[in-house]
């Protein structure tokens, strides 16, 4: 069984709890059992340190690992079960470079950040239990991401200023499958850990593949188009009320 059938395999068995009343989140009674507990209307305030590891031609344009946050906001379904459904925020930075430049009496430091920002719909859905402080679930999302690269510029002189400008962006979609689960702290925070696989539609983006090579560093980056693709790893908080 490959990675993709063993993940089909377990949303199929998660989704087929149709019938069990919505969870809350408190501690199990028994420390060495399983227990089903029910409460309704649990919303969720989610906080993630993120870690992306690409594969594929994502992977080969990147050649590296990728740090972000993502924020999301978790409502509880209506429908008798212990699904939530909600939204979610990514950023991610891909690279940076910076230079200060002197051109005649002017002196500016220049900044430019390739980055990813990802908005998408999320189903999650917690299994059936409860157990030792730990609420497993898988969940499914999607929705559209977009790579830009951004210059920042910082005037030297006496006067000082900034200005900020969008260099290149682009626009796709994003899809995510992960399993993970909460882990009870105190009253109603909670740590989370994730494993995701994702993917995406061909985009394209900029890479600063030998580092600062030019003047402005603008002038470094290079273009890739690729499908989108990495694994990623997940850590946080939770707050539910």
């Amino acid at each position: 069984m490959n990675f993709k059938q063993l993940i089909f395999f377990i949303v199929l068995s998660t989704l087929s709890t149709s019938d069990i009343l919505s969870q809350s989140r408190q501690l199990s009674r028994g420390s060495d059992s399983l227990e089903i507990i029910t409460n309704e209307d649990v919303k969720i305030l989610e906080l993630t340190f993120d870690a992306l590891l690409p594969y594929s031609d994502f992977k080969r344009s990147l050649n590296k690992n990728v740090l972000g946050f993502t924020a999301a906001y978790y409502a509880q379904s209506d429908s008798k079960q212990y699904a939530h459904f909600g939204l979610l925020f990514s950023l991610y930075k891909l690279d940076e470079l910076t230079n200060t430049i002197i051109n005649g009496f002017d002196q500016f430091t220049d900044t430019t950040t390739s980055s990813s920002f990802m908005a998408r719909f999320i189903y999650r859905q917690y299994a059936p239990f409860y157990y030792k402080g730990l609420e497993p679930y898988i969940e499914a999302s999607v929705g559209p991401h977009v790579f830009y690269t951004s210059t920042n510029t910082i005037f030297l002189d006496d006067e000082g200023g900034s200005s900020f400008t969008f260099d290149e962006s682009d626009l796709g979609l994003s899809y995510g499958i992960a399993v993970g689960t909460t882990i009870y702290l105190i009253d109603n925070i909670l740590g989370v850990v994730k494993f995701g696989f994702h993917g995406g539609t061909s985009t394209s983006y900029l890479v600063a593949e030998q580092g600062l090579t030019t003047l402005y560093p603008i002038d470094s980056f290079v273009t890739e188009v690729d499908r989108v693709g990495y694994f990623s790893i997940n850590l946080g908080l939770e707050y539910t009320f």
